[in-house]
């Protein structure tokens, strides 16, 4: 039986790491609608987009969710963050790709289709960030 405490943490920590999310979705989003209407496809306007979301939330995880502020800190957990998002991320593109070449209206929304691949993605993200990327033991 996991202790209560525990299981508090972590939903606290789960919760803000969902707000971060939440504001990494918004630089998604923000920079795919710049990208499309720029005239760029899908698959480049996205990538672009993720990359630069990762960015946002790496900085945000590590500085308010998992707490690893100094700069020399989140330097050497950059590359464990990138690595643990990288699957996540690719499931993610993958997914929204999919969804606005499926041909179906409401789905082939690039809007409709990152909240979905998003919403899809969000546990490997967590999973990857708190169990890898910000351990308490990895490159502290």
């Amino acid at each position: 039986m996991i202790p209560r405490e525990t299981l508090e943490r972590e939903a606290r920590l789960f919760l803000r790491f969902g707000v971060v999310g939440g504001t990494g979705f918004l630089v998604d989003l923000s920079i795919l609608e710049i990208g499309l209407a720029a005239g760029l496809s899908h698959m480049v306007a996205r990538f672009i987009s993720i990359l630069i979301a990762m960015q946002v939330t790496f900085l945000a995880n590590g500085l308010l969710v998992f707490k690893h502020g100094t700069p020399a800190q989140l330097i050497r957990r950059w590359p464990h963050y990138m690595l643990s998002s990288g699957f996540s991320v690719t499931c993610n593109y993958f997914i929204y790709l999919g969804l606005v070449h499926c041909g179906i209206k409401y789905l082939s929304n690039s809007v409709v289709a990152v909240v979905i691949a998003t919403g899809l993605t969000m546990f490997i993200s967590f999973t990857g960030a708190r169990h890898f990327a910000f351990r308490r033991d990895a490159s502290s």
